[in-house]
Formats: C-alpha cells, sequence, structure tokens
C-alpha cells in the first residue's frame, strides 16, 4: 500500500503548465497570415522555446499547449523538436481548439477537459523570461494553505511608468502588507475625448483596507500562478474573455465571489510578452545585449535549434557554434563575410549567410540562410530564413518574413514597415512609405503604387475595429500606432493633435484671437519645466520621479520634447558645474539620463549637442569641462558616435561667438572618437581574416 501511495502523491504533486499559443489578435500581420506568433524567429529561434525553457527551468514536468489558428505547424514543430525526445524533462502535449477566440474559451475548453488537477502555472507562448519561479511558487501554495479562497497569484515586474515593455495600461491595487491585489483598474483611452484624470477606489477597498498602494510602474509578465478553481470561474461566467479586463477585474469587484487574487512583484529578473512589433523589437535587443541571460543566442540552449525543424543534435551544435564577439556581435558559423562588411554592434547572423562589400549592419538580426549584396545599410532591422537585400538597400525598424526582400538598387525600407513572408519585393529606386505592411496574395495584383511599376506585393490593412463597443479600451487605431514597431513618442503628438482636430477641441477662432496669451502660455510652462529639475536636483529626487514629473508636465503643457530638453539641459549643467563644481563628473552620471526619455533619434541627438554647446559658449570659462560632458553623454548612450561627429562637423563652421572656444575644448573627444572607430575595424577585419582561415 505504501508504494501506491506514495505513487499517487508524487502524481498529484506533478507541477502542469498551460501555454496559450494564440494572441488573438493581428498586431503582427501579415506575418502571422502563414506562420504562429509563437514560432516567429526571436534572434533566430522561436518565441515558444523561449517560454519553453522558462518552463522547464522551473521544474515544469508538464505542459499543456493551447493553440487554435495554424495548429498543424505547431503540432509538426513541437513534434520535431527535443521537447518530443524521450531524454526531455517536459511532457509536451497540443490541445487544439479551433473554435476559441480568446483566453476565456481556452480556460473553459480546458475546463470541460478535466486535465488540470491542481495548481499550474499559465503563461503565453510568447513570452521571454529567465525568472526563477520557485520562490513565486512557494509563496503561492503558502497562501493557498493559510487562504483557501486564493484563486491566483499574477508575476508583475517592475519598471518605469514610461517603459516600452508594458501592455495594456492599468492600475494595479495592492495592499503592501500582504500583496493582495484588491482592486484592477484598466486606463481609458489617453486620447479620447473623456480623457481620464482620476480613477475611482471601490469603498469597500478603503474600508477593509488600511494601506493600498495604487500602482501605475508595474509591467504584466502574462505569467499567472492558478488555482483550478479559475477554470470552474470562468466555465460559470461565460462574457469572461479577458484574463485581466474581465477575469480579475470581474472577481475583485463581484459582490458573489469571495475570492482572492494576490500579486507577486519582482524587481531583478527579466519577464516581457512579445505583445506587439514594438516589444519584438525591444525584447530582440535584450537578448543581443544580454539582459535575458542565460537565454541568449551563444547559449546551448538557443544555440543548437534551428528555426522550422528538429533540433539539433549536441554534437552538431558543437559543429556549428554561435561565436559572440565585443559590441554584442554573433556569428553562426559557417558564414561568409566581406573583408569590407562592418558588423557595428547588436548583430547577429545565421549561418549559411552571404554579406558582400561595403555592407554595414547595426542593430540588425540576420537569419540563416540569407544573401546581402554589397553597398547595403541595415539599421534597426530583421531578415528572417532566406531573406535577400541587394545593392543600397537601407532598412530601418522592419520586420521580415521567409524568402522575402528588396531585391533592387537604390531600395529603402524606412522604419515601422513589414514585408510579409514570399513577397514585398519593391522596384529600382523604391521608398517603402513609413509603417506600411506589404504582403503577397494569389488572390490580389501587385499594387504598383506601393511596391513601384516592377515590384510586387500588395498593402496589407486591418480589418475596420470602428464597431467595438468596449468603451474601457484604447481605439484600435491608437494602440496599433503605439505598439508598432518603430513609435516614437512624436508619433503619439501628431496623434493627439489630430485627434484633437478632430474632436473639435480646436476652435479656429479662438485661437487667433488669444496669440499672446498662448505666447504668455509658453512662457509659463516653461518656467515650470525649469522649477521642476531644479526642485529635483536641489531635493535629490530620484531620477524615476523626475522623468515622471517631466513626461507629465510635457503633455500637460502640450510641450515638445525639445521644449523640454531646452530648459532641462541649461539647468542641470548649471547645477553641476556652478553650484557643485567640485564633483562634477558624479554629477553629470546622476542627472544626465534623465534626458534619455526625450532622445528619439539622430536629430535629437544633434539638437541636444548644440544646446549643451550653446551652454558653454555663454560659459567659456567651464569650457575645459566639455570633454568630460560628451563623454559621459557617450558612455550613457545618450548620443551616439555618428551625431558626435555629425554636429562636431557643422559647429567647426560656425561663427556664432564662442563656438571657436568649444570646439577646441571638444576636438580631442571626437579625434579620441574617430580613432577608436579606425581600430574597431582593423580589428574586425582580423577577426574575419582568422575566420576564414579556420573555415
Amino acid at each position: 500500500m505504501a508504494p501506491n501511495n506514495s505513487n499517487k502523491l508524487e502524481a498529484e504533486e506533478i507541477l502542469q503548465a498551460v501555454v496559450v499559443a494564440d494572441s488573438f489578435d493581428e498586431k503582427f500581420m501579415p506575418l502571422t497570415r502563414d506562420l504562429p506568433r509563437c514560432l516567429l524567429p526571436l534572434c533566430n529561434v522561436p518565441l515558444i522555446e523561449y517560454t519553453l525553457e522558462f518552463l522547464a527551468v522551473a521544474d515544469v514536468k508538464e505542459v499543456f499547449i493551447v493553440c487554435c489558428a495554424h495548429s498543424d505547424l505547431i503540432k509538426e514543430y513541437i513534434l520535431s523538436s527535443k521537447w518530443n525526445d524521450d531524454t526531455s524533462s517536459m511532457k509536451v502535449n497540443i490541445i487544439v481548439s479551433r473554435s476559441s477566440m480568446s483566453m476565456g474559451d481556452v480556460l473553459r475548453e480546458l475546463d470541460s477537459k478535466s486535465l488540470l488537477k491542481h495548481d499550474f502555472i499559465l503563461v503565453n507562448g510568447d513570452v521571454v523570461s529567465n525568472l526563477r519561479l520557485d520562490g513565486v511558487l512557494a509563496t503561492h501554495r503558502a497562501r493557498r494553505a493559510a487562504d483557501k479562497s486564493t484563486v491566483m497569484t499574477m508575476v508583475l515586474k517592475e519598471g518605469a511608468v514610461f517603459h516600452g515593455a508594458r501592455g495594456a495600461p492599468a492600475l494595479f491595487c495592492i495592499n503592501p502588507t500582504t500583496s493582495r491585489c484588491v482592486q484592477y483598474i484598466p486606463i481609458d483611452d489617453p486620447a479620447g475625448p473623456a480623457r481620464q484624470h482620476d480613477v475611482a477606489l471601490l469603498p469597500e477597498v478603503l474600508a477593509e483596507h488600511s494601506d493600498v498602494a495604487v500602482r501605475n510602474d508595474l509591467i504584466d509578465c502574462g505569467v499567472d500562478i492558478c488555482s483550478v478553481e479559475v477554470l470552474a470561474l470562468f466555465s460559470e461566467n461565460f462574457d469572461y474573455q479577458d484574463l485581466r479586463r474581465d477575469f480579475v477585474k470581474g472577481i475583485l469587484e463581484s459582490d458573489l465571489f469571495v475570492k482572492s487574487i494576490y500579486a507577486h512583484v519582482v524587481a531583478d529578473a527579466y519577464a516581457v510578452r512579445v505583445r506587439s512589433t514594438q516589444l519584438y523589437d525591444r525584447v530582440a535587443r535584450d537578448v543581443l545585449c544580454r539582459w535575458t541571460f542565460p537565454l541568449v543566442p551563444d547559449a546551448d540552449a538557443l544555440a543548437s535549434l534551428v528555426i522550422g525543424g528538429a533540433a539539433a543534435s549536441s554534437s552538431a551544435a558543437h559543429a556549428a557554434p554561435v561565436l559572440y564577439s565585443r559590441n554584442n556581435v554573433y556569428r553562426e558559423k559557417p558564414v561568409l563575410l566581406s573583408r569590407t562588411t562592418v558588423l557595428s554592434k547588436n548583430v547577429l547572423v545565421g549561418r549559411h549567410g552571404s554579406i558582400g562589400a561595403g555592407t554595414v549592419l547595426e542593430n540588425c538580426v540576420v537569419g540563416r540562410g540569407c544573401t546581402i549584396g554589397k553597398n547595403v545599410r541595415l539599421s534597426n532591422a530583421y531578415l528572417w530564413d532566406g531573406g535577400h537585400g541587394w545593392g543600397r538597400v537601407y532598412g530601418r525598424s522592419r520586420d521580415c518574413g521567409q524568402e522575402c526582400g528588396a531585391e533592387r538598387t537604390g531600395v529603402v525600407v524606412p522604419r515601422g514597415s513589414m514585408i510579409g513572408q514570399g513577397g514585398g519585393r519593391g522596384g529600382m529606386g523604391w521608398c517603402c512609405p513609413e509603417r506600411t505592411r506589404l504582403m503577397v496574395d494569389e488572390d490580389d495584383e501587385s499594387d504598383a503604387t506601393v511596391v513601384g511599376p516592377d515590384g510586387r506585393g500588395c498593402k496589407w490593412v486591418a480589418e475596420d475595429e470602428d464597431d467595438s463597443d468596449d468603451e474601457d479600451t484604447m481605439s484600435p487605431e491608437l494602440t496599433m500606432l503605439i505598439e508598432e514597431i518603430g513609435f516614437s513618442p512624436s508619433d503619439l503628438r501628431a496623434y493627439l493633435d489630430r485627434k484633437a482636430l478632430e474632436h473639435d477641441l480646436v476652435d479656429n477662432d479662438a485661437v487667433s484671437e488669444s496669440d499672446e496669451s498662448d505666447d504668455d502660455a509658453v512662457e509659463d510652462a516653461a518656467e515650470e519645466v525649469r522649477a521642476t529639475i531644479q526642485r529635483a536636483l536641489d531635493q535629490g529626487h530620484t531620477l524615476d520621479n523626475a522623468m515622471l514629473e517631466l513626461n507629465t508636465l510635457k503633455f500637460a503643457c502640450n510641450l515638445t520634447f525639445k521644449d523640454v530638453r531646452d530648459e532641462v539641459v541649461p539647468c542641470i549643467l548649471a547645477h553641476v558645474f556652478i553650484a557643485n563644481d567640485g564633483n562634477f563628473k558624479a554629477l553629470l552620471t546622476r542627472w544626465m539620463p534623465v534626458l534619455a526619455t526625450m532622445l528619439h533619434g539622430a536629430k535629437d541627438q544633434v539638437d541636444v549637442l548644440e544646446t549643451v554647446a550653446a551652454w558653454f559658449a555663454a560659459h567659456l570659462d567651464k569650457a575645459k569641462y566639455l570633454g568630460t560632458v560628451a563623454m559621459v553623454m557617450y558612455d550613457l548612450d545618450l548620443v551616439e558616435e555618428e551625431q558626435f561627429v555629425a554636429w562636431f562637423a557643422k559647429a567647426e563652421k560656425s561663427v556664432e561667438t564662442g563656438m571657436p572656444a568649444v570646439c577646441r575644448a571638444v576636438r580631442p573627444f571626437i579625434q579620441w572618437l574617430e580613432e577608436a572607430d579606425d581600430d574597431d575595424e582593423d580589428d574586425e577585419e582580423e577577426s574575419e581574416e582568422e575566420d576564414s582561415d579556420d573555415e
């Protein structure tokens, strides 16, 4: 009897997990027309592999992957992967639910099958995380033992209010003593006519809890520890579709259910859902920069994988390693590089690829078997397996599907553009419009107005969602804009301005009669910015609080980022070099990062250098410190090398008072940059020659 009881107990305690492979949205279209999001390559590895590795580290023994669209592709991939080997630590099961249209449908389907008998991990198939769940699980089990009404523990991560990894904006109201979530408040469309300026806490929340933290700085990781009661609650409430907006909000505000939901907040781990193309870009950069360690391209767990096929054997993995070199450059051998090819920084090149002479790659991932011709410049681009790019192709912030590319001379693919699998080939001299999503549809002819007269493909357009009756969610247009790859805050400003006109918030007659008052308002706003940063400097506010106050003030006063920078930079420099002349480098390192959220591209970087130079031109007795300021801004990645050089070339020609002295002061730093760049190119050529000899 004892052995049987032991086996029964062991079976009951097996840790299970549910992976929801569907995303139930079109944020990655047209890339997901032919491939599910969970199989899209992130740094040449399918997204679902990051999720499964995360669960394997948590000692999960059984996984249920629930899939709707492209279920045959997901099943084929799993069956041919290492997770189907006899040596796998996890048993992976595929559940096909073709009728499911939401997370609620998936959980109701699981409840009907009675596959889960005890607490389980619920996760989306696009989670990238190095979080150890041991502590989360132990805390959840302890809470369950003490409070039988506990049904869920949400895993949340601390992050700045304007952190790019945040999903749908929401407030989490948490009892800081017990970590119990007492209210969940989705934030309405910030661009709508009824823009939210305040929120309402439930009276019972204030009555039952003496201390409640209303937090707007938490990132929803898409990871939850659930009891089996969660499945039953979804079955009882067929109107529950979304896990947060419907289930969590409904349970916490319900008078019928007496259930507890807790929040486990982590600060030092990496956990992000790749829920949008913008987050795809961000997470890919984080992987290349090794923030996700040990889930990095040269790690054994990921380096041996083959996109769309079986995992390579251990011997094969060692035969074709991923070589890691400085500046986060990864090369999967064998790869053919020209002597004049430049892999600048944050670059991954897949095996069996070929890159031509004079080509420059920066912040790029190039898939396996890709051919890139001569004199191509790819920046912030993702070229998937089998892609092509020929002479003078320029890319910035784009996704490319398999077997696609820009195969003509003089092609430009700007930020936010996406080219679907099998098409989108631009014609000679083609310049793709920003945020264009191209695809090839067998039923549709190529659109010459989009791809040029000899191009191939047509523009993908999202289905009209204007009939949505969900007034609590952000408008689909704004959601897509904010979550698109290549998004910048200036895009949001343009959107808000346009919406203001559409809602008649600007009266043209009133504007013409109030020019003088507008000028006064601008000056008042500038004075408020100066007072805000000065208060932060004098009182020693935290960097996050200072950034939050400035960003809030920017939107409240309808200022541009340049408006804010022009006031903040002189205040910081005056504080550092006049009020605290003796400890200037440490103070610079502490306060200059406040500019990070105000710099969005090369133009902004050059502009901030002009602002810094203007201050030193007016304070020539401090000009000797300009080289130190430049070095700090360079080390903090506020300004890139190219922008320093571009600004200096322009500044040397300036005849403004004080500029010659400013240029003399910063010239040694510029020379150092240029010499360091030459050394990097020499080292790169030597490294490539060594690799060629090895091959």
